[in-house]
């Protein structure tokens, strides 16, 4: 079981979950000091006023410090979460929840209510935080009377990624890359331009469309991807891509397609015109651009960006688990299917 569709208001409570790659001790407002130990986190919060709102806030890295959680994000990345559709506050009952199975932080996130904590250290492991979140739903009566209320509105249309989704991984080579910047291997290449001073910024911008051109120009299209996407467009069902990188770099890979053209595509956002992934405007303003909700949508990816940011639009998500995912370790986040091409995906549609 996955994570639920959602429906309007989309209302409700949300699982952070967060890795944190080096022990250190934080300031967290009035509690003062803490240390947190290296490893996943999950939070649980409420947003009753709006999920989508709130989970934009979360996602944003520059903001004023109003929670508790907002410290620890500070240092952290945000590698899954999980929205929590329900017409009454349940926060306390998921954190009662997730206190049955990890070690809450004391005090964390709950100075008005009675609970230990809501933030839970869950360790190196993140499957078993997934499992607990898939039983939430048969354990918590809010979610319970949500999902027997459910009204699904179907989909119409199927947003996709490019590099490693549409086109086989390996193109970008992200190392390379970093290590020209002089990035962290464990730092996102946009989100570390964007942090650096702006008299820099035009350096590293040069360096990565550099990469990513010649990464266009090798690319080719994915085991299955053609027919996939003849297949959908029979079906009637309008696509999309959304990608982290420039729009002379989607019309690049395009060109290598035989039976497919830019044409075919209702939308493609790049970070051109929307906030990259795993912020969810981009997947917002394709939907208009199609003509339908984020909940008439299916966001196909292969890394946890795509996910996360489906997600926090109140879309589906298909994470597609390439080749080379075998060999990485990297946590991988709850998606409504999972599969390993892209023609598997066409069982569900």
């Amino acid at each position: 079981m996955s994570p639920r569709r959602f429906r309007m208001p989309w209302k409700g409570s949300y699982i952070i979950v967060c890795l944190l790659a080096t022990a250190r001790t934080i300031a967290v407002g009035k509690l003062g000091d803490l240390f947190f130990e290296e490893g996943i986190y999950a939070y649980v919060g409420s947003a009753m006023g709006g999920l989508g709102a709130r989970i934009k806030r979360h996602l944003r890295k520059e903001k004023k410090k109003r929670w508790h959680i907002d410290y620890l994000l500070e240092f952290s990345q945000i590698i899954d979460l999980v929205p929590l559709e329900s017409p009454t506050r349940c926060e306390c009952e998921v954190a009662a929840n997730l206190s049955r199975h990890f070690r809450p932080i004391y005090g964390f996130g709950s100075s008005d209510c009675k609970c230990k904590g809501h933030l839970f250290f869950v360790g190196s492991d993140k499957t078993t935080v997934d499992n607990v979140v898939r039983r939430l739903y048969i354990e918590t009566p809010a979610l319970m009377e949500t999902s027997a209320t459910e009204v699904s509105s179907g989909l119409s249309g199927v947003l996709l990624d490019l590099d490693g989704t549409l086109t086989v991984p390996g193109a970008l080579n992200f190392p390379e890359i970093k290590e020209e910047m002089g990035c962290p291997q464990d730092v996102p290449i946009l989100e570390f331009i964007e942090s650096r001073p702006r008299s820099e910024q035009l350096r590293l911008n040069e360096i990565l469309e550099r990469h990513e051109a010649k990464a266009a120009e090798k690319s080719v299209p994915n085991e299955g991807s053609e027919q996939f996407l003849r297949s959908l467009l029979k079906k009637g069902y309008k696509l999309g891509i959304i990608t982290r990188n420039r729009n002379h770099s989607v019309e690049i890979v395009l060109r290598k397609f035989e039976s497919i053209r830019k044409q075919d595509f209702s939308v493609i956002i790049t970070r051109e015109n929307a906030p990259p992934k795993p912020h969810p405007a981009g997947v917002e303003m394709a939907a208009k651009g199609m003509g339908i909700t984020p909940r008439e949508l299916l966001v196909v990816g292969d890394y946890r960006f795509d996910i996360i940011a489906g997600k926090a639009a109140g879309a589906k998500t298909a994470l597609l688990r390439n080749p080379t995912m075998a060999k990485d370790t990297e946590p991988q986040p709850l998606a409504d299917y999972v599969v390993n091409d892209l023609m598997e995906l066409l069982h569900y549609l």
